[in-house]
């Protein structure tokens, strides 16, 4: 057992609850980034004694593919940044992409620096075929986008554990 503050965790009687106010769903365009706000549904967190979550906004994961990491469903939750200079090597950040129709994708990608300046944002999609990366250095959109650019860095994530119904096992009584 943890004895006093032994633990990562707040104790507290006050709830720690983020609103989770769109989808990250690659290869979907979508008209608009933010659900509307009747839309946005709460989730509560613990909270990390480390952790400020005043700015904290959650993104569901509807795409199956979009990464190993965050299954469909799951929730990220991310801190709003778009400095290059504050977001770390190997942090994985949440990027809009602007289409030339006026249409967004909203996706989770990995970033990658070299001497400080960010070079790639790389993919880790379940299914190979789905796994693109951006190059930002020179920056690369690619035909029909006319922006791309980092929102926000994922700083935590809660997912389910895939539902079984429950078998009577042996012993278990």
């Amino acid at each position: 057992m943890f004895e006093g503050d032994e633990h990562p965790f707040v104790i507290s009687d006050l709830d720690t609850f983020v609103d989770v106010i769109g989808c990250a769903e690659g290869d979907k365009w979508l008209e608009k980034i933010e659900w509307d706000e009747n839309d946005h549904f709460k989730v509560q967190l613990p909270t990390p004694k480390t952790m400020d979550f005043s700015d904290l906004r959650g993104w569901l994961v509807k795409d199956e593919g979009i990464s190993k990491l965050y299954p469909r469903d799951s929730v990220v939750f991310c801190r709003p940044e778009s400095n290059p200079d504050l977001i770390g090597n190997f942090d994985r950040v949440l990027v809009v992409r602007e289409n030339d129709n006026g249409l967004f994708e909203i996706t989770i990608r990995e970033i990658a620096k070299y001497k400080d300046i960010v070079i790639n944002l790389r993919s880790h999609a379940r299914d190979p075929d789905q796994i693109r990366s951006f190059d930002l250095k020179p920056l690369r959109l690619g035909p029909g986008i006319k922006s791309m650019r980092i929102v926000g860095v994922v700083v935590a994530s809660f997912a389910l554990e895939p539902y079984r119904d429950p078998a009577p096992s042996p012993g278990w009584e």
